[in-house]
């Protein structure tokens, strides 16, 4: 059985390469805007920047909207 950190590295690793599959896909936020998912973020895989028709927002400086639903 590997120990926890090994644990840890592969499923950071297994989330990292998931999102980063993600990036160009279209998003609905939980405040209902929609945007593009255009980079992720190494140490905060599911917090990645988001572009929105009037900017950006980078999810991993807030915690008060996330992906509610990722398209495509």
């Amino acid at each position: 059985m590997p120990c926890s950190i090994t644990k840890g590295r592969t499923e950071a690793a297994f989330l990292n390469r998931l999102m980063s599959a993600q990036v160009g896909s279209d998003v609905m936020l939980t405040d209902g805007r929609k945007g593009k998912i255009v980079l992720i973020h190494p140490n905060y895989p599911t917090r990645p920047l988001i572009a929105l028709e009037d900017g950006f927002i980078d999810l991993s400086k807030t915690d008060s909207v996330q992906i509610k639903e990722i398209f495509g």
